[in-house]
């Protein structure tokens, strides 16, 4: 969808000192106690152009996962996790 209408995505992440994990969560879903500070981090805009094809969609892919997950990884240091 992004790159049909050429708006750009931009990824997110959240963490919290006093986070927690569902247990059995098929997607590891973290959820932060009410009242809790929460960090939120965003990643810069990622264009996506020229997908016409299978292995460059999964760069894409691949590129959304790794942003994901090194923004999660910062937060995790600055909240001390």
């Amino acid at each position: 969808l992004s790159s049909i209408t050429g708006v750009p995505i931009v990824c997110v992440s959240a963490a919290s000192p006093n986070m927690y994990r569902l247990k059995g969560s098929w997607d590891r879903f973290i959820i932060a106690p009410p009242y809790s500070k929460v960090y939120i981090k965003f990643s810069e805009p990622i264009y996506i152009k020229d997908v016409n094809s299978a292995e460059v969609m999964e760069g894409y892919k691949i590129l959304l996962q790794q942003k994901l997950i090194s923004l999660f990884e910062d937060l995790l240091k600055i909240v001390g996790k």
